[in-house]
Order: C-alpha cells, then sequence, then structure tokens
C-alpha cells in the first residue's frame, strides 16, 4: 500500500512539473495600438515609439517588423526582451510630399504562441507649410542634329513658384555624368536659365533624360527630355517646315552665313553647332537660299 501511494504522488508530482513547464512561456503586450499625430508639416519626420513589454516567463522574441509603406521607417531596441522587461519600436513617418490625411500600419512578428501578430497604426495629417516649387518650363529640349566630334550647348529654364528659396544642387543623366556641378538658387517667384553642355559619346539618335536635384519636399527629383541625332563628321543640314521655312543646322567648326532670295540685307549668320530658322516669306520672287562658308563680319 505505501508503495503504492509513493507512486501516485510521484506521479502527481509529475504531472505538476509537466503544467508548469506548459504555462512557461512569452506574452506579448502593447500598452498603445494606435497613434495619432495630429497635424505634420510637410517635409517634417514624425516619430514615435511604441512600448512592447514581455509579461511571459520565456524571452520573448520580435522576429519582424514591416512597415505597409516605403515612406514609414522602423527601427528596433532590441530584438530579445526577457521577462518583466520592455522594449521600444521606433517609428518614423517621412512626411514629404504627402499633403493630406495619412494611416500606415506596422506589422510586428514575435514568438508569442498566443498572438504572434500584431499591428500597430500611426496616423495623421500632413499640412502644407512654407517650401519651395521647382517648375520646369522646358520639359522637352530638342538639341537637333549635331556633331560627334563637338559639345553642345543647351539651356533649361526652371522657375520657383513655391515662398521659399529654391536650390538646384545637381542636374545628371542616367550613366551618372553631371551637367551642373555647383548649386544654383533661384528665389520664391522667380525663375532662371540654366546653361548646360551636352556631350555627344556616340552617332545616332539622342533620346534620354536628365534627373534634376532640388530642396523641393514634393518633388525632390524632376525630369527633362532630351531628344536630336548625332552624327559621325560635320556637315550643313537643310530641313524644309514647310513652303517658307527652313532649319538651317550648321554643324561645322565654323560659322556660315545664310542668305535668303539672295538678298544681303536679310543674310544671318549661324555660329558653328547651331541652327536657326530662315523664312522665306518676302515680296521678292525667288523661293531659295545662298550658304557661305568661313563668313566673317565687315570690319572683323
Amino acid at each position: 500500500m505505501l508503495r503504492l501511494f509513493v507512486g501516485i504522488m510521484l506521479l502527481f508530482n509529475l504531472n505538476l512539473i509537466f503544467l508548469a513547464e506548459a504555462k512557461a512561456e512569452p506574452k506579448a503586450v502593447f500598452p498603445e495600438l494606435d497613434h495619432s499625430f495630429g497635424k505634420v508639416k510637410e517635409g517634417e519626420k514624425a516619430i514615435h515609439i511604441f512600448r512592447i513589454i514581455n509579461i511571459g516567463d520565456e524571452p520573448l522574441r520580435i522576429k519582424q517588423v514591416m512597415a505597409d509603406c516605403g515612406c514609414t521607417a522602423t527601427a528596433l531596441s532590441k530584438k530579445i526582451v526577457l521577462p518583466g522587461e520592455e522594449g521600444e519600436i521606433k517609428v518614423v513617418f517621412n512626411s514629404s510630399g504627402r499633403v493630406g490625411e495619412f494611416q500606415k500600419s506596422v506589422r510586428v512578428v514575435t514568438n508569442d504562441p498566443k498572438k504572434p501578430e500584431t499591428i500597430l497604426k500611426i496616423r495623421g495629417t500632413v499640412v502644407k507649410g512654407p517650401s519651395p516649387s521647382l517648375k520646369i518650363i522646358n520639359r522637352k529640349i530638342d538639341l537637333g542634329v549635331i556633331s560627334l566630334n563637338s559639345p553642345h550647348s543647351f539651356a533649361i529654364s526652371i522657375g520657383n513658384t513655391g515662398s521659399k528659396n529654391l536650390i538646384v544642387k545637381s542636374i545628371k543623366n542616367y550613366r551618372g555624368e553631371v551637367f551642373l556641378d555647383s548649386e544654383v538658387i533661384i528665389p520664391p517667384e522667380r525663375r532662371k536659365i540654366i546653361h548646360l553642355t551636352y556631350h555627344p559619346k556616340k552617332w545616332g539618335v539622342i533620346n534620354e533624360s536628365l534627373t534634376i536635384y532640388s530642396n523641393d519636399p514634393s518633388r525632390p527629383r524632376s525630369y527633362v527630355f532630351l531628344s536630336g541625332y548625332v552624327e559621325k563628321g560635320e556637315r550643313i543640314t537643310i530641313i524644309r517646315r514647310d513652303q517658307y521655312t527652313f532649319v538651317v543646322s550648321n554643324n561645322t567648326s565654323e560659322e556660315i552665313t545664310v542668305t535668303p532670295w539672295n538678298c544681303i540685307e536679310y543674310k544671318q549668320v549661324i555660329s558653328p553647332y547651331k541652327s536657326k530658322n530662315i523664312k522665306l516669306n518676302s515680296p521678292k520672287a525667288n523661293n531659295e537660299i545662298t550658304i557661305s562658308l568661313g563668313f566673317k563680319k565687315e570690319g572683323g
């Protein structure tokens, strides 16, 4: 009988130990699940810290923290939270270019067996504050027919429709070539013409974009598009646009003179690697143009 009693007590104690071990587990508690920033000025970074407490008996492991938008970043104070301790999840919302109401979610995955996933939310309203605003006047630029052997100058007109100074930081193409290596400051409600140089790399069709980097919080990167054609050698190209208009491109290293209708008073000088529209709508009956090479101004 004594042996039977001892066996029963031993089995009972083992069951208690098993039950105690079964209950030992991590348990995640979030004192706050939803945070409102209220009003946030555009361009500011809204930051909030969510607390996570482990009220369980085993270490709590934070497996993953993932935001539902690239505008929201997260950071952990620790990946393992011991029993009775707490950690922090830092959430940063970038308000640049996001005027209006917003609501974002952050998914937190832990080893809590009862609730392995928790959704944290942030919300608020981004209001537009004083800031620069970039406006490109000529977004599409036709370089025309240019020579492979010579750089080609062109210009971009940029305006600032905002209320603070616009800083054009740099202009680059997709190959990383720098077209503008010093900052250009444009005051509010003003515009500037930025002169640049295109260096042809190969002959053929030009079809590429330039990226303009600025401090405009809504559009930190803007684009202009270049088109045209690069010729292998140097030549003069004449393109007839309509009955009375020609486009003459001087893709040589010498300036030329173009004389419509053989009337010397209407002659025009075209500099090397430049183009001009030549009009023939004149009382003169001669519907022709004369091109002379190596033109020099009288008295020059």
